[in-house]
């Protein structure tokens, strides 16, 4: 191989090296940890979580947000939810997904608790990390 050859291989491999760098600083946030993937420009992707109180068969329905790491808003709306309602069983949160899919897992989980006689309470609660908010009745079905 000639020098000039290897010259122009190291260059090709410096740009590459520096392009996946630079993908991977954009994926990161400011705390390094990775961004919750983003909808189109005029639809976020959002989660949603309920909390389970068995004592008083009742399930509460945070509003849906945007919001990372979804780990932490599910340990923060098990501890309100706790906090204000007693002892909680299962906090599952669902997302990120289209306000359509959303939807559609909060009627799921609707359907469900009238299946067994839990009485569903939606709530306007959303994480201190939240970058936004929707009430469930503002989340379009149509996609």
């Amino acid at each position: 191989m000639t020098s000039q050859t290897s010259r122009t291989l190291e260059a090709v491999a410096r740009i590459i090296s520096l392009m996946l760098c630079a993908s991977v600083s954009y994926a990161q946030g400011p705390t390094g940890e990775y961004q919750a993937t983003k909808g189109s420009p005029t639809e976020p992707l959002f989660v949603v979580c309920r909390a389970e109180v068995p004592a008083h068969h009742t399930a509460y329905l945070s509003a849906a947000f945007v919001a990372h790491p979804i780990s932490r808003a599910q340990k923060e709306f098990r501890k309100l939810v706790t906090a204000q309602y007693g002892a909680v069983g299962q906090v599952p949160c669902a997302g990120p997904f289209y306000g359509a899919v959303v939807k559609s897992i909060v009627q799921q989980w609707k359907d469900e608790a009238r299946a067994t006689n839990t009485v569903i309470v939606e709530t306007d609660w959303a994480p201190s990390i939240a970058t936004v908010v929707a009430p469930l009745n503002t989340i379009t079905a149509a996609r």
